[in-house]
């Protein structure tokens, strides 16, 4: 076998190992799938996880990393354009959500069935704040994150941090509600919308987000329970 053939087939093995995680990851979580299930599901030796990747923790970020590196970079060229666009004024909060929400949607509609796994598979992972997903999502989404949420506060210069902080908190839980189709809309609808129908709903994100930025004010200090007189 060539050196080109060689290449070629291993980086198809180490691609069905990547979608088989995925998927299970998305399904189970982490610490309820094993190695060996990972590699019948990929059609592949055990070996071949430790050949490719060294170690299950290895082959859970490499996952994330997958398409974690695409969304950041469509993101901030997004945003890049925005705001040369509209320099030296901020982009609008809508073309700013549009430019965070829009990627993930396109991908989802991209016709790669893994795309549903991830998006599963980072809701869960936002859910459960452990050392090993924290890490994961600090490092593929933060350093964009900050930028978008810059942006957002540039865009709303009468909302304080903490508003604005909590605009995007508000955003990214339904955003990743919406893209990991839980169907529970389906359900409560008796199946008249359905949680697959992603373009139709992201035409309604979109202005509810806004909407829901731009009311999102912290309540004046007057309107909180007193706590007592001060010593």
């Amino acid at each position: 076998m060539s050196q080109a053939r060689r290449s070629s087939a291993g980086e198809e093995s180490r691609s069905r190992i990547l979608d088989a995680a995925e998927a299970l990851f998305a399904d189970h979580g982490y610490d309820g799938v094993s190695i060996r299930q990972i590699t019948e599901a990929a059609g592949v030796q055990t070996s071949m996880v430790n050949y490719y990747f060294g170690s299950k923790d290895a082959l859970w970020s490499a996952v994330f990393e997958r398409r974690s590196a695409h969304l950041g970079e469509s993101r901030r060229s997004r945003l890049d354009a925005l705001e040369r666009h509209h320099a030296p004024a901020s982009p609008p909060l809508e073309s700013l959500i549009d430019a965070f929400v829009r990627p993930i949607l396109e991908a989802r509609l991209s016709g790669d069935p893994g795309w549903q796994s991830f998006t599963r598979l980072i809701a869960q992972a936002s859910n459960t704040p452990n050392v090993r997903n924290v890490e994961q999502l600090s490092q593929q989404y933060d350093p964009t994150a900050r930028r978008f949420i810059a942006a957002f506060g540039h865009a709303l210069p009468d909302r304080s941090e903490e508003e604005v902080m909590w605009g995007f908190s508000f955003l990214m839980g339904a955003m990743l509600h919406i893209f990991a189709e839980t169907r529970r809309v389906d359900r409560l609808s008796d199946g008249h919308y359905r949680s697959a129908s992603l373009e139709r709903i992201t035409d309604h994100l979109t202005p509810f987000l806004a909407a829901g930025f731009r009311a999102c004010r912290a309540a004046p200090d007057s309107s909180r329970p007193s706590e007592g007189p001060a010593p």
